[in-house]
Formats: structure tokens, C-alpha cells, sequence
């Protein structure tokens, strides 16, 4: 009968069933963050690679379909909140629809937007690595060579692919 066992006996069993639980349940517990192919990894890295290769080029109507829609959205409501404070008549819509057909709005504010970011500090200034890869987001460790602590792009797999969470990584929250 069960109620025979010697406390000896239950604390041989008890460690040993604790450790192997806690063994499992980190194998399980990080599955999805360690367990990613060489495809994924490539795809994660190529979108990245691939905009900041465009922005490099002045190929800018490449960019706008790596972004997140988040990103988009954040990008769209800037421009329109400027436009307000310049007394512009652009709506929403418009803006929206400029920057979808990669109008001339679309060009000024990528043009711009290189004068402050030099694609090359990314490209070939800097050291990239995977630092996840979940089911639908991911994050890329890009470290400058003349720093410690690396930039944590954001990547997130929206309608099965992945895209770049510019707005997500760089904007400073209000």
C-alpha cells in the first residue's frame, strides 16, 4: 500500500520528479523561441536586409511594403498631424491614398527621412543576429561597431509574411 513508503524512499522520488517537470517544461516553455528553421531565419533577415538595401538605393517605393501595418498607420498619422500644424488641407485619405500609390507626399517624407538615417550605419557599419524568432514576431540584434548595446528591430509576420516594425523599434512612445 501506498501509505507504507519510507520518507526515504519519497525523497528519492520527489527530486527526481521535480527535476525532470522543470526539465520539461523548459523544453517546452522555449520551444517556439529556439526552435526556428534556417528558411524562417533567412526570410526574417532578407525583409530587413532587403529595406534597408532600398533605402540605400533611393529605391524608395520598395520600403512601404516591408513595414508593419502599424508602422504605416503611425507614419500616416505623423504626416497628417504636421500637415495640420501647416495649415494643410490633406486629409487622412489622402495621405493615406498618396502614400499607397508612392506619390509625391510619399517621396518627400522618405527623402527626409534619409537625411537623418544613413542606411550604411546598418549595412555595413553594424553586426546583425537573430535574437528570437517566435510564431509571428521576431527580433534582430543589430550592434553598431562603435557600440555595446545593439538595436532590437522588431519583426512581426503579418497575413504570412514577415515585416519590419520600424514605428515599433525607433519611435519613442508619447
Amino acid at each position: 500500500m501506498f501509505y507504507f513508503r519510507s520518507k526515504n524512499s519519497a525523497k528519492l522520488l520527489f527530486p527526481k520528479s521535480i527535476h525532470s517537470l522543470v526539465f520539461c517544461l523548459i523544453i517546452f516553455l522555449n520551444q517556439n523561441v529556439f526552435a526556428y528553421t534556417d528558411k524562417e531565419m533567412d526570410e526574417v533577415l532578407g525583409v530587413a536586409d532587403s529595406m534597408f538595401k532600398a533605402m540605400k538605393k533611393d529605391n524608395l517605393s520598395a520600403i512601404w511594403p516591408s513595414l508593419t501595418e502599424k508602422s504605416k498607420s503611425t507614419i500616416i498619422s505623423d504626416v497628417v498631424k504636421e500637415q495640420k500644424k501647416l495649415n494643410g488641407d490633406y486629409t487622412t485619405e489622402r495621405i493615406k491614398d498618396d502614400f499607397e500609390k508612392r506619390g509625391p507626399i510619399y517621396m518627400v517624407y522618405w527623402r527626409l527621412f534619409l537625411v537623418y538615417f544613413n542606411p550604411d550605419t546598418v549595412l555595413n557599419e553594424s553586426k546583425w543576429e537573430v535574437g528570437y524568432i517566435e510564431k509571428d514576431r521576431s527580433e534582430i540584434l543589430i550592434t553598431h561597431a562603435k557600440s555595446d548595446t545593439p538595436a532590437r528591430l522588431k519583426m512581426f509576420k503579418e497575413e504570412g509574411n514577415w515585416k519590419v516594425g520600424l514605428v515599433e523599434t525607433f519611435w519613442t512612445r508619447k
